[in-house]
């Protein structure tokens, strides 16, 4: 009844539960109804951050403190963090996970996760991105070594403890191999603990995290099995796993820039752009893109899939600000005033056009 009373918003119904339920349980040490989960796992707090309004969640929170002391106007108030910040699921999931900005600026939760940041949450991130930032730097150092050609073997080994010159590379990739299986282990207790839906469903930046983790960690893993495999004379696979891998390296500096109020909101911009603006641009821009490079392959006297996918390029390239007019010699010399007709309307319409919406846009 009182997950009903949050969901639909009744505060009054609400504090005529908790009153009853106060006055009916006596001596009874069982929880607060409202301290009970749903077949969800949700208590009263977290169903309100999940999907109840500012006000219910706000009383809610506020029926849950407890009054320490009071002397004169200033009151002293303790809100225990079970529901809210702990335990799963909790109302903090919620928050992040849904993006409701209006609960996680409430000043008791802004509170709250301030106090967080000034405790631990700063030095944790600092160590963690120091760590990385080390780790990135030695498998950088390990890519630009020569990779060695021979196989571990007893001999071998003994080879490589003669010839120092060889010895960089391997101790860098045992070093990034084993950073790589101790943070595995890490996100596979995370997925075991929090299941995969809640593993890739707990906020942007959590998924965003928890992604490149997944994807570092198994390229990493990749590539050793490749050299395990395939050696080092034929490091096709290898190089294709380094590729991933190199990326997801970089890719996750990202995550920890969120934490600065200086680069955070470029990032948080700049991911806004990658999933709406762009996407939304590149659907408009390629009706344009296809029907020029199309018309523009009818015209010449050219024919196969090549020919066809070279005009494509030479479309991409004119949207990026260098055309190469010159492809389309034999469509000028056959249809010289059509050619030129379709080519001045493709620069008007993509270039000139859709590039300054995307700018206004944005």
């Amino acid at each position: 009844a009182m997950h009903m009373a949050v969901l639909w918003g009744h505060i009054e119904m609400y504090d005529l539960l908790r009153e009853e339920w106060a006055a009916r349980k006596g001596d009874n040490l069982e929880p607060c109804l409202g301290d009970r989960r749903n077949h969800e796992g949700q208590t009263c707090i977290s169903l309100a951050a999940a999907c109840g309004s500012v006000e219910m969640f706000d009383h809610v929170l506020t029926s849950k403190g407890q009054q320490m002391w009071s002397y004169g106007a200033v009151t002293c108030r303790l809100y225990p963090v079970e529901s809210l910040d702990c335990g799963t699921p909790n109302a903090m999931q919620y928050m992040l996970r849904s993006g409701r900005a209006e609960l996680l600026s409430l000043p008791r939760v802004r509170r709250l996760q301030d106090n967080k940041w000034e405790v631990f949450g700063r030095d944790i991130l600092y160590e963690r991105l120091l760590k990385h930032c080390l780790v990135l730097l030695i498998f950088q150092f390990a890519l630009v070594l020569p990779r060695p050609s021979i196989r571990l073997t007893l001999d071998n080994l003994r080879a490589l403890t003669e010839d120092w010159a060889l010895l960089p590379r391997p101790v860098c990739e045992f070093i990034v191999v084993l950073t790589t299986e101790r943070k595995l282990v890490v996100e596979l207790r995370e997925m075991y603990r929090s299941g995969l839906r809640g593993y890739l469903g707990m906020g942007r930046a959590c998924a965003f995290e928890n992604v490149c983790s997944v994807v570092l960690c198994t390229a990493i893993m990749a590539a050793c099995v490749a050299r395990a495999s395939f050696g080092t004379e034929e490091p096709l696979v290898e190089n294709i796993a380094l590729v991933v891998a190199s990326f997801a390296y970089w890719l996750y500096l990202a995550w920890f820039m969120l934490g600065f109020q200086l680069t955070g909101p470029f990032i948080i911009s700049a991911f806004e752009m990658l999933g709406t603006d762009i996407p939304a641009f590149l659907m408009a821009v390629s009706i344009f893109m296809g029907a020029f490079a199309s018309a523009m392959y009818i015209l010449s006297t050219k024919s196969g899939l090549a020919f066809l996918m070279q005009d494509f390029e030479v479309c991409v390239m004119a949207l990026l600000g260098q055309p190469n007019l010159q492809h389309f010699d034999d469509s000028l010399q056959v249809w010289p005033y059509v050619a030129k007709g379709i080519i001045i309307f493709y620069l008007i319409t993509v270039v000139l056009v859709m590039l300054n919406l995307l700018i206004a846009k944005m």
